[in-house]
């Protein structure tokens, strides 16, 4: 299958985010998906955004199959007040095949310990400061695993 991505608007989210986003229309398997990517600042966006199209593919193909698989297609919306009164919702495509934001990368940095825990326990010797920060950082590590 051919796909075909066309960036619609670049964003610099600022702060400590050292990344742009792309907003992007990817037209792929007859279906057009808004979707974004976090494109690193300085590099040639389109040549970037044509990197990209695997991995974008890729994420569109397992979040289809994930969409698939998902038996039943609904959800139930408690009602805490009266429980006879809870719902059942149908769970849309577009709650499924989306793109992940943020993304791992993104909600590894926001809970990773800050670094000069590290360096102090460099700067102290501290051989159990720095093996906590250590198991810290895979703790997070293992929580936002990198997708395959």
């Amino acid at each position: 299958m051919t796909i075909t991505v066309n960036c619609k608007g670049l964003y610099t989210p600022g702060g400590d985010e050292d990344r742009d986003i792309a907003y992007l229309d990817v037209e792929y398997n007859d279906n057009v998906y808004d979707w974004l990517i976090y494109v690193p600042q300085g590099v040639n966006i389109s040549e970037y955004i044509e990197e990209s199209k695997p991995r974008i593919q890729a994420e569109i193909d397992r979040k289809e199959l994930e969409w698939e698989n998902l038996n039943p297609k609904t959800r139930v919306i408690v009602n805490t007040f009266d429980p006879e009164g809870n719902t059942v919702v149908e769970i849309t495509k577009d709650e499924i095949v989306k793109p992940d934001y943020p993304d791992y990368y993104a909600k590894r940095r926001a809970e990773y310990p800050s670094y000069l825990i590290y360096i102090d326990g460099v700067v102290k010797n501290d051989d159990e400061q720095i093996q906590s920060y250590i198991d810290a950082c895979v703790a997070v590590k293992n929580k936002y695993p990198k997708p395959q």
